[in-house]
């Protein structure tokens, strides 16, 4: 969703959300998706193509699911950049046409946006003061006492960021 909203704020065009959660899709609509997915409906990379019919110049993973970042992939057009920031493990493999690469695809990882926190922490806070990166629809508080509910929460979906408050 930040990078969603990252696209929002630079003017990107068509912003496409993919999510299994229909309640993610509604808020990433909410947030400036000027279209979205659920996997549950459609075939991912032909709905894609659909939309944009050439496929998109850049793609953004944070399941951390293999099959993602393949679909990312083959969603790409020539020279789009697929960057995965969802937390797989060490280990985890997923399936890539190479012939996709040879098309100045790329692939890359990215942890905390690639930034300078002193720097970039202050510019989002200012974003986020002037209305324009409201990321405070992202999380949810909760009492420490309610971790489980939170935990469960986050996992079925209903919370995108949940804060724990001692």
């Amino acid at each position: 969703m930040s990078a969603l909203m990252a696209a929002k704020l630079l003017d990107c065009g068509e912003i496409i959300a993919v999510d299994v959660q229909e309640n993610r899709l509604k808020l990433a609509k909410m947030l400036g998706a000027t279209h979205t997915i659920n996997p549950k409906d459609v075939d991912v990379e032909e709905r894609i193509l659909e939309i944009t019919k050439t496929g998109v110049n850049y793609a953004v993973d944070s399941s951390g699911f293999p099959e993602v970042v393949t679909q990312a992939l083959n969603s790409l057009s020539q020279s789009g950049t697929v960057a995965t920031v969802g937390g797989a493990s060490l280990g985890t493999m997923a399936k890539v046409d190479m012939g996709k690469l040879l098309f100045e695809r790329t692939i890359t990882g990215v942890i905390e946006g690639n930034t300078i926190p002193q720097l970039f922490i202050p510019k989002l806070i200012h974003l986020f003061k002037i209305g324009k990166f409201p990321f405070d629809k992202l999380i949810q508080f909760y009492h420490f006492d309610e971790i489980n509910s939170a935990v469960h929460d986050m996992e079925s979906g209903k919370v995108i960021k949940p804060v724990i408050r001692f």
